[in-house]
């Protein structure tokens, strides 16, 4: 391996960039359920969503419950 400047290899405090970004699966499972809820949507489906796709379809889902909920008695 070619040397390379000490900061560029190591960062202080052992931290470095990179590595896998992952959205916290308590998270996840929340969306996916409420989306199941309101959607009836299948699992599958709304665990091969995109983050911004799922975040989508989470305002529509909370806009039909608002919406529903403003026409209850």
């Amino acid at each position: 391996m070619p040397l390379l400047p000490r900061g560029v290899r190591r960062r202080p405090g052992g931290w470095s960039a990179g590595g896998i970004l992952t959205y916290a699966t308590a998270d996840l499972l929340d969306e996916v359920a409420y989306l199941a809820a309101v959607l009836h949507w299948p699992l599958d489906t709304l665990l091969d969503l995109e983050h911004p796709d799922r975040a989508h379809f989470l305002a529509y889902a909370h806009r039909i419950v608002d919406e529903a909920e403003e026409e209850e008695p």
